[in-house]
């Protein structure tokens, strides 16, 4: 979250209620509903001035015991709500939502509380509970450079959850530190075809 984070804080500033964003730390999704702004992320250290349109967070870790910031603030008093998603079944529902998937059996919840309500089934190798697909209406990502036909390539761990947030977005805005024309990246190197970004803002923008 820290590297995009003035994307989100310029779309939360724009008056918009009804939101839902998808994101761990270097991408973040939204979509809006009728309820207001559900929040599907895993966002640090994020400002204040972000979360009072903020419904509804789910994530892996909301906050760190005892470093929960406003975070916490919003949720003991009542303003946000929070559901914790284990970090791979997160993924997989946003890989599965990307690729039109309607949904995927995972093992992660078995004899957990997070099995309650969901369907559960036996398989060679075990039970698995059905994780259902997410989608967002619009994915904000960070890039190490995109031409402007919207292919990308990224730096380090943002290759882990950047390309799965883009397919699952209607449309996703990269913040990209470099932009080029096109030709004038690698094809081997290119992580995320351009048919999956729709929008390029410079970083220094």
């Amino acid at each position: 979250m820290s590297e995009n984070r003035g994307l989100f804080v310029r779309i939360s500033s724009h008056g918009k209620s009804r939101l839902a964003v998808s994101t761990p730390r270097s991408a973040i999704a939204l979509t809006f509903t009728d309820s207001g702004i559900a929040v599907r992320i895993g966002l640090k250290n994020c400002e204040a001035t972000s979360w009072p349109r903020v419904k509804k967070l789910i994530s892996p870790l909301p906050f760190a015991p005892g470093n929960g910031g406003v975070i916490q603030e919003q949720w003991q008093s009542g303003q946000l709500e929070i559901e914790v998603v284990p970090q791979g079944t997160l993924v997989e529902r946003l890989r599965a939502g990307g690729a039109g998937i309607g949904g995927v059996f995972l093992a992660t919840a078995v004899g957990t509380r997070f099995e309650t309500g969901k369907e559960k089934r036996s398989f060679a190798n075990g039970e698995a509970v059905l994780e259902l697909p997410m989608k967002a209406d619009y994915a904000l990502i960070k890039v190490t450079t995109a031409d402007t036909l919207g292919s990308a390539i990224y730096e380090g761990s943002g290759r882990n959850w950047a390309p799965v947030m883009a397919m699952a977005a209607r449309i996703t805005i990269a913040e990209a530190e470099h932009i080029v024309g096109p030709g004038e990246l690698n094809p081997e190197g290119i992580i995320s075809p351009g048919i999956f970004v729709n929008r390029i803002v410079a970083a220094n923008d």
